[in-house]
């Protein structure tokens, strides 16, 4: 499938305003799509939660990414940063125009969040259709965020002579950037949990095939993590993500899997009838955006690595958010069951930029008991040698695209 749904033979640039990142894509349509220029800049911590500060800092950043990057055309699809989105599951009158759900959807948000419904924006995804009261009801995945919010990435895209092709919300983007993965028939049975580990939260996404059909922000990310260490171990953010992030990823030997595991991995994700048979989804082979992550060895080498004492230190003080983020993936999960009775988890795939840490990865993996992969949504992209990387090198593993990747693929005016 091309990315891109533009008359314009020059695709449009993504631009995924995340919390601790900005970051730039450009993708060029076709089979296989081609990587055309990424650029990446890491937002101060102070500018984070100080919006006048994060806005001046963006200003600066924006235009430059832009320019040094050699972005070509002066269309853009921005994300909606999911630590200022509402996501919520409601229920509305089935059968009704989208315009009449959206009013329904800001009244409900009216006495849910006691917002002015003239001041957000508000989108929406059904789900399906569902009884409450005995009365016939559409399920749906209602995406809110503040006007304003909106108005200041307007207004940043104005000062970079960049017209406005669509703003997404990242729960969609995430989902759509692995879509191309589903274009055989009976594909659409494949349901997958995707863990979107960011800095300021983590997104839970449910799909069937490619069709988003749950949503869920769960207020845990890697800032949380880093500033419980760094009250555990007395010492600076900084470090403590430093710290962590080193004494998580588990030793390079425990990472290389023998041919005997990787066909067992591959066996238990094709035993599944959702998933089809070894004829039709090539068992031993894994899509070149997906890495498997062998949670039970992973975590075993890692409680057998060093004895180092720091190492029990640090999985003690993360245990508690650990929990907390397990804890609320099974609900996801119970949520989606209640839902659609007859299906169950095939898989569960990781992005964003805080899944570079294994031992969460693998705890997770664990505890829902499923075969697990890492996305790169690099993974897909053709490289010719002449793109264009600011920010770092694109010679590894990139979680932390996919929210990127999928607004190439969103439709413009979203």
């Amino acid at each position: 499938m091309a990315l891109g749904f533009f008359k314009s033979s020059i695709a449009p640039v993504a631009i995924d305003f995340g919390y601790a990142e900005l970051k730039l894509l450009q993708v060029q349509p076709g089979e296989p799509a081609t990587l055309m220029a990424a650029a990446r800049e890491v937002i101060p911590e102070p500018a984070r939660n100080d919006p006048a500060a994060r806005q001046h800092f963006l200003a600066e950043a924006l235009p430059r990414l832009i320019r040094d990057g050699g972005f070509k055309g002066k269309t853009a699809i921005c994300s909606i940063p999911a630590w200022q989105t509402f996501v919520q599951h409601m229920q509305v009158r089935g059968g009704d125009s989208a315009e009449d759900i959206g009013t329904q959807l800001k009244s409900q948000l009216q006495a849910i969040i006691a917002c002015d419904p003239n001041n957000v924006v508000v989108r929406h995804v059904e789900v399906g259709e569902v009884f409450r009261d005995n009365q016939q009801m559409t399920e749906v995945i209602c995406f809110a965020v503040a006007r304003d919010v909106v108005m200041r990435q307007i207004e940043l895209l104005n000062k970079c002579r960049m017209e406005i092709g669509g703003f997404h919300a990242e729960p969609i983007a995430v989902v759509k950037s692995f879509e191309h993965l589903y274009r055989r028939q009976g594909d659409d049975q494949i349901t997958t949990l995707y863990v979107d580990l960011g800095a300021s939260c983590t997104k839970a996404m449910i799909a069937h095939g490619k069709e988003i059909r749950f949503a869920k922000t769960i207020p845990v990310g890697g800032r949380h993590l880093d500033q419980r260490l760094a009250e555990v171990l007395n010492c600076d953010v900084a470090a403590a993500r430093s710290h962590r992030l080193a004494e998580t990823r588990p030793a390079a030997a425990a990472q290389q899997r023998s041919a005997a595991h990787v066909g067992a991995v591959l066996a238990q994700a094709t035993r599944s009838a959702a998933v089809g048979t070894a004829a039709d989804r090539r068992v031993g082979s894994i899509p070149s955006e997906f890495a498997a992550v062998p949670g039970a060895d992973a975590a075993t080498a890692q409680a057998g690595g060093s004895g180092d004492e720091k190492s029990s230190v640090v999985q003690e003080a993360m245990e508690p958010l650990a929990e907390q983020l397990i804890d609320e993936l099974k609900m996801c999960e119970r949520y989606h069951r209640r839902l659609f009775e007859d299906r169950s988890l095939d898989r569960i795939v990781f992005v964003g930029g805080e899944s570079m840490d294994r031992s969460m990865c693998c705890a997770i993996a664990e505890a829902i008991g499923v075969v697990t992969y890492q996305g790169n949504p690099f993974g897909r992209l053709q490289r010719t040698g002449e793109e264009r990387f600011v920010g770092f090198d694109g010679s590894h593993a990139e979680p932390g695209w996919s929210v990127a990747l999928g607004l190439c693929v969103c439709p413009a005016n979203g």
